[in-house]
């Protein structure tokens, strides 16, 4: 039985209707805060009810009926409206009475069974050794949460046991953590791609999703800082500064990595940079001494690069790429730096460690000013060059008003 499913019971027995409407009402508003995929309103008496009769059946019929629910989905697609409620009450049933070697190896092989194929038969111990299998899946069994949650609950159980197979067999320890980090990173980027891959009308908020991410950063050290070297994108970037609290725990590590200056190029180092000011403004209240410090370390790279936001001087176009992406490293540093400037106007309360950050962003705005008034251009170039210059200057204005009330 469930906490949620003994709680309306509970509450299903009490006198006053009143107290009743009260508390299914504060549960609701906990469900959707935390959990919004899910919505129980009207069905409170589906909850309570006692589930199908899985206990009839024995462990080897327990096991085909698994099997035969998630081929059936993975054939003819998951139901409208992506729940698939009853194939993980099945999987709930099953994890509870078979051994973790038959339920996984039964879940793993009909997610990977096609039609026109047999049924593959990996093994238990395969499936430990490779836990990355799992994103052989179908895209649309993933799209279904009821599917989701099944496959993140084989998932965890898979790297757990890979933890213990790297550290065991790995030579030293240090390479035994590469590794992990490598492979979380793997499974991180694929969530967030799952996640934020899809376009706004297919986009869907997970919370066990979010609870995996969560764990895997908090359990990893150093996972967030290889991440961000790989060149996350925006939005994965921004989701990870929203949901992720655990986030500001790599701090001591992101400080690094901008000294890493063999190993990134400008542009990204301005990338990084806007990365780690976010965090250290959003989840910077548990330390306000290594918040400042990530952010100070953002404004410090941004200065360093404030000629490379600004591009050559004289020539009409971005004439900075990248030689093996071809990407556009003016643009890049400029988008980067905007949103550095743009993310210190939401510091928040009375934050007296980033006062130097006020005296940087004021250094900033002299620049700003100083080279507007410098001559020599003439032209269409000129005019393009003081219009950015005015840009820079007044999101710089702006998160020194803020800095300063929040610094006096």
């Amino acid at each position: 039985s469930s906490p949620l499913k003994e709680a309306l019971s509970m509450i299903g027995r009490l006198v006053s209707k009143q107290t009743r409407d009260f508390l299914l009402a504060e549960i609701e508003t906990l469900i959707q805060k935390h959990c919004p995929e899910f919505n129980y309103k009207g069905n409170e008496q589906q909850f309570i009810e006692s589930g199908p009769p899985f206990d009839a059946m024995s462990r080897e019929n327990l096991m085909e009926a698994l099997s035969s629910s998630i081929r059936s989905r993975v054939n003819e697609g998951p139901k409208k409206g992506g729940d698939d409620r009853d194939v993980e009450l099945l999987f709930l049933q099953a994890k509870s009475r078979l051994c973790d070697t038959d339920l996984y190896c039964t879940v793993t092989n009909a997610f990977l069974s096609s039609p026109h194929n047999l049924t593959p038969s990996y093994s238990y111990h395969l499936l430990c050794r490779d836990p990355l299998i799992v994103f052989r899946f179908p895209v649309k069994v993933w799209l279904s949460r009821g599917l989701r949650r099944l496959i993140l609950t084989c998932l965890r159980a898979l790297v757990l046991a890979n933890n213990a197979i790297v550290l065991q067999e790995s030579p030293m320890d240090e390479s035994a953590d590469e590794l992990l980090v490598a492979r979380d990173a793997i499974i991180v980027r694929c969530l967030l791609a799952m996640v934020h891959g899809c376009d706004s009308e297919n986009y869907c908020f997970c919370s066990m999703t979010t609870n995996f991410i969560r764990w895997s950063l908090a359990s990893r050290p150093g996972l967030l800082g290889l991440l961000i070297k790989q060149n996350l994108e925006e939005k994965a970037i921004d989701w990870l500064v929203e949901y992720i609290p655990e986030s500001f725990n790599d701090s001591h590590m992101l400080l690094q990595i901008l000294s890493e200056r063999s190993c990134l190029s400008a542009a990204e180092r301005l990338v990084v940079a806007d990365a780690i000011s976010r965090i250290g403004i959003v989840h910077g209240d548990s330390n306000e001494t290594d918040a400042a410090q990530l952010t100070a370390s953002a404004l410090s790279q941004l200065m360093d690069s404030f000629y490379l936001i600004l591009g050559p001087v004289g020539i009409p176009v971005n004439a900075l790429l990248n030689d093996d992406s071809g990407m556009d490293i003016t643009q890049v540093s400029r988008k980067a730096a905007f949103r550095i400037l743009k993310s210190l106007v939401k510091v928040r309360s009375r934050r007296k460690q980033f006062l130097p950050c006020g005296i940087t962003l004021q250094k900033l705005a002299n620049l700003c000013k100083g080279e507007s008034a410098a001559t020599g251009v003439q032209g269409a170039v000129a005019s393009r060059r003081k219009q950015l210059l005015k840009e820079i200057f007044d999101a710089t204005t702006n998160a020194v008003g803020v800095a300063g009330q929040n610094t006096t």
